[in-house]
């Protein structure tokens, strides 16, 4: 712990210099705090006690987005976006830290600046990777309601034609974030209103093609399966399940949706070497609107995970997967 609380202390620092001085010069120094915290919060790398080094390192939200706006050598930026991901995984505190901040916004804003060089889009997926851990955890907050058009619109592919278009993992990681949102509540809503037909084709045709998108979209699409797709012909209204019924169909999407849940509820990540690790209650939420969208026999499968999910938290009401 004593290298977390240094390299935390050394940007707990910076974050309280209120001079605007360009930080360019200490990059370096500023680049090995924010790796020390990458190394020891990573729960790959650290898997017995990444959750310890997460508190100790709280401290160091403030500083860390301060060097993502005041340092101009972008490897020195995308080391502080990195550490900051790293600082939100599954922690509610450091979360709410960094939502909390002034300089959030501002800092959410790059990843969705026109593309002009390839290199940019390492920064833009470094951003989206802290976006994504707000809206796992704390989705209700202010910044995330403003993002998700912004997030359609470069998973959609620049159709302002400003710029290039994003590359694959940006892609898959808006797909990622628009997921988180559609689990949630307060924000399902919203994220159907951005997904009208034509936009919603283009995605999906698009993660047809390429396997780290192809489960996640189809979770993503599952989460919304009772909305009617905006755009619909009045009269033949069609639901996002029933647009998407061949893609689930193609990829087997409920076989994998049970495989998700197992592997959520012991911890590991899916799809596996992904990175990514679902919520066992997410995924209940999922199968609770597939219950309700009609599909209750297609997700059988899940049902044995479900059964177990209610035996560690009997009558507990959390989150809305009841």
């Amino acid at each position: 712990l004593a290298a977390v609380r240094a390299s935390a202390l050394g940007l707990a620092k910076v974050a309280e210099d209120d001079t605007s001085e360009d930080l360019t010069s200490h990059g370096r120094a500023l680049a090995g705090y924010a790796e020390d915290l990458s190394h020891w919060c990573d729960p790959r790398r650290n898997p017995t006690s990444y959750r310890t080094c997460q508190e100790s390192a709280g401290s160091a939200v403030e500083g860390l987005l301060t060097v993502v706006l005041r340092v101009q050598k972008q490897e020195v930026r995308v080391a502080a976006l990195a550490a900051l991901a790293r600082l939100a995984f599954g922690n509610a505190a450091n979360v709410a830290s960094i939502a909390a901040s002034e300089s959030i916004g501002k800092v959410t804003s790059i990843a969705f600046q026109p593309v002009l060089q390839f290199r940019q889009q390492e920064e833009n997926l470094a951003v989206l990777h802290v976006v994504q851990a707000l809206a796992a955890t704390t989705p209700e907050a202010p910044v995330i309601g403003s993002l998700i058009p912004k997030v359609v619109s470069l998973l959609a592919g620049n159709p302002d034609g400003e710029g290039h278009a994003a590359c694959r993992p940006v892609r898959s990681m808006c797909i990622e974030v628009l997921c988180c949102c559609a689990m949630s509540p307060s924000k399902r809503r919203q994220v159907a209103r951005n997904l009208p037909g034509p936009i919603l084709s283009s995605i999906v045709a698009s993660a047809e093609n390429e396997t780290s998108q192809t489960f996640p979209m189809g979770l993503l699409v599952a989460s919304l399966c009772n909305f009617v797709v905006p755009g619909s012909v009045v009269g033949q209204d069609t639901s996002f399940g029933r647009f998407c019924q061949p893609f689930w169909t193609k990829m087997c999407f409920f076989e994998l949706l049970g495989e998700c849940l197992n592997a959520a509820l012991t911890g590991h990540e899916y799809p596996s070497e992904s990175g990514i690790f679902h919520r066992p209650m997410k995924i209940a939420f999922v199968c609770k609107q597939l219950a309700l969208g009609g599909y209750g026999r297609e997700i059988f499968g899940c049902l044995k995970g479900l059964a177990a999910l209610i035996g560690r938290h009997p009558g507990s009401g959390e989150d809305d997967a009841d």
